[in-house]
């Protein structure tokens, strides 16, 4: 392995690229990802009801709903960082709007909160509603107040109108009352609501409003923090025939507690270092050359990994040896749900996935897996409209019970130092089958990267592998990502490109990872017709018998929609080169050791 780059303390320092980047970013990282302030961790919004000055705690994700004479609004939100929310919900006039809360400033001894809000996105624009928000905590009280600007007068321009709200909390957390008053898009009329949480998941309660009556309100929410804590799993480790000692980090949080297993197995080599390296399902990654001295004073714990550190060497790895032919199974269900196509109001389909992978060498997979369908309300969708739909036939995939969901076969590696590959082909989707790949370009200490995906596909007939006569298209994107922090586990992404229906567009999107395995991940897309919010939330389950993997997923998104789609791949190159790359390694290196 060729030595490179001086680890240093911690390992690391950046280009001078990278740090002028970070010197004009700088601004909006420190505000997106700024301390949590105390008693944060409240009710969750409602879906007609007015924004407020504090964001729940971060992590936080809901499902809510409230219920009247006149019908159902359903909504749905994300805390994916401590200054950042997205939500999408019903309006009173459309299925489909979006709301961005970005809290400029926490509250504290030297002035209030405050917090900007762009809402009612992607709806009509009597929905729309800017708001500027001041926020203020005297014991159990919550005070917001400020401007709004609503219908077609926003954003932020024309004649502000004042906007308010009132919230008593105890400070168990378990009741609330809230009093709300000013106009927020074609909401005039004053409202008061109850709540009452009787479990950490479950908030139930009711409102009242002059014009709707009486409002029967209920929200399931998740916190990292109510996760249970599982063990992380133990890595694969492999010895390479120079003694190179491997660790397989595809699912590691922490990549340097991994790393230190292979440490303590590895073996000094002639010139007194041990050599150690990761790589993600056989795409290398980080390699490290540590002294052996430093290494031995340490597990006596005489020394540090910081000491150890200042003398190691890192380098982009070779290829791993292989380990013969592996397979892996996977179990997973996902509830998908949000506005179908015009007057179809909110639906859902909720599907099991059984997957199978077979890895005959590093770099190389075969993937297949079935798809049934538990529960859907697909039936309640308008015909297609399009000759040639794109999603909007989704009841015809609905309809069969159990189904081809994706078999393919997948290849990826590194053609240069900073460059990533891989390439597909197959039935990639339940949807869409065909062929294409990606690229990645990072340096080996960045923390920015950009990523290149295009693929060429045809539709799929429903519950069969053929695939439809002249139905092919090409879709693509150019991608920039910037990871939020030196763990690489927040990451910004800005891409734009060509959508599976001829449209073009961009997304803006944010993933979250968190202790435990929960991902969460918040995306704006903004296409001819306008944006729309997509939000996903992932929960690891464990392992069945320790014979599968096993995960639940939660979408919230635009359903059977021909416009702003893009192929729905379960494994990307970010999700191989992450893992095992300098972020999380460096991070996470005061854990070398163990925790």
């Amino acid at each position: 392995m060729q030595t490179g780059t001086n680890v240093g303390t911690v390992g690391l320092s950046l280009s001078a690229d990278v740090a002028r980047m970070r010197r004009l970013l700088l601004p909006l990282v420190s505000c997106l990802t700024s301390p949590q302030p105390a008693g944060a961790d409240g009710f969750v919004p409602l879906p007609a009801s007015r924004p407020e000055a504090f964001l729940p705690g971060t992590g936080t994700a809901w499902l809510a709903t409230e219920q009247d004479r006149y019908g159902t609004l359903t909504g749905a939100g994300l805390i994916p960082l401590q200054s950042l929310g997205l939500t999408a919900r019903q309006g009173l006039i459309s299925d489909s709007l979006a709301d961005l809360a970005l809290r400029l400033r926490a509250d504290g001894e030297d002035g209030p909160a405050v917090l900007l809000g762009l809402n009612g996105l992607g709806g009509d624009e009597r929905e729309r509603a800017d708001t500027m928000l001041l926020g203020w905590r005297i014991g159990p009280v919550q005070l917001s107040a400020g401007t709004s600007w609503s219908g077609a007068a926003a954003p932020l321009h024309g004649r502000p109108a004042p906007i308010g709200q009132a919230r008593w909390t105890p400070a168990d957390g378990s009741l609330t009352l809230a009093v709300q008053a000013g106009r927020y898009g074609l909401e005039t009329r004053p409202r008061i609501d109850a709540g009452w949480r009787p479990l950490p998941w479950l908030e139930i309660g009711s409102a009242w409003q002059s014009d709707r009556g009486l409002v029967a309100t209920m929200a399931l929410r998740l916190h990292p923090e109510a996760l249970p804590v599982r063990p992380p799993p133990r890595p694969v480790l492999t010895r390479g025939n120079d003694g190179t000692v491997w660790a397989e980090l595809s699912r590691s949080e922490s990549a340097a507690t991994d790393l230190g297993l292979a440490l303590r197995q590895a073996q000094p080599q002639a010139d007194g270092t041990i050599v150690v390296a990761g790589h993600t399902l056989g795409l290398p990654g980080v390699g490290l050359r540590l002294l052996d001295a430093d290494v031995a004073r340490a597990l006596k714990h005489e020394g540090s990994p910081a000491e150890i550190g200042r003398h190691a060497r890192l380098s982009q790895a070779p290829l791993p040896p292989s380990t013969g032919r592996r397979l892996d199974f996977d179990l997973s269900s996902r509830l998908a749900l949000g506005p179908g196509s015009d007057g179809s109001g909110w639906i859902y389909r909720w599907t099991a996935d059984a997957g199978a992978h077979l890895r005959p060498l590093p770099g190389l997979q075969l993937s297949a897996a079935l798809r049934g369908t538990l529960d859907d309300t697909a039936w309640l969708l308008q015909p297609p409209q399009r000759e040639q739909p794109v999603r909007s036939d989704l009841d015809a995939y609905a309809t069969h019970p159990v189904s081809l969901s994706r078999a393919l076969v997948q290849g990826w590696g590194r053609p240069l130092a900073d460059m990533a590959v891989l390439v597909e082909a197959g039935h990639l989707e339940e949807m869409y089958g065909g062929a294409g790949g990606e690229l990645e370009w990072r340096p080996l200490t960045a923390r920015w990267a950009v990523g290149l995906d295009a693929h060429h596909v045809w539709k799929r007939r429903p519950g069969s592998w053929r695939l439809v006569r002249g139905s092919d298209r090409t879709t693509g994107a150019l991608a920039l990502r910037w990871d939020l922090d030196r763990r690489s586990l927040s990451r910004i992404e800005l891409s734009g490109g060509r959508f599976l229906g001829g449209d073009w567009g961009g997304e803006l999107r944010l993933d979250r990872h968190f202790t435990g395995g929960l991902r969460l991940a918040a995306g704006l897309t903004a296409t001819a017709e306008g944006p729309a919010a997509r939000l996903t939330v992932t929960l690891p389950l464990g392992s069945l018998a320790g014979l599968a993997d096993s995960w639940a997923e939660l979408r919230v998104e635009p359903l059977a929609r021909d416009r702003g789609q893009r192929l729905d791949r379960p494994l990307s190159l970010p999700d191989l080169t992450t893992p095992a790359g300098y972020g999380r390694i460096a991070g996470s290196w005061n854990r070398l050791l163990g925790p």
